[in-house]
């Protein structure tokens, strides 16, 4: 397993815009994400993983996101794996992030590469 490195800039500066810029949904808005999220529709559990995350609720966020890479959407595998490097598991994360490279998630590749 290799060592954890500083990330490169540009796939950080991605990450961060991706997560930082969103505002949070009116309460009528998540409930309606919940629901579909919880019929399995893995984009919307992606989805409310980024607001949890957002708000600091990592443990919820990292919930959504096993759920949303177990109902086929790669980018929450990536998501968790990072939620797992940034806990300070790194064993998990490299091998959470390597599966979903292997999934075909690009900016997991990405950032496995460059981590």
């Amino acid at each position: 397993m290799p060592a954890l490195r500083a990330p490169a800039p540009l796939p950080a500066l991605l990450l961060l815009a991706a997560c930082a810029g969103a505002p949070p949904p009116d309460p009528a808005e998540e409930a309606a994400h919940r629901e579909r999220c919880g019929r399995g529709h893995a984009w919307t559990c992606f989805l409310l993983g980024g607001f949890r995350e957002a708000r600091g609720e990592t443990g919820a966020a990292g919930s959504l996101y096993r759920r949303a890479c177990a109902g086929g959407y790669v980018g929450g595998c990536g998501r968790q794996g990072l939620l797992e490097l940034g806990r300070g598991d790194a064993e998990a994360g490299w091998r959470i992030l390597d599966g979903a490279c292997g999934r075909g998630d690009g900016t997991a590749c990405s950032l496995r590469s460059s981590l």
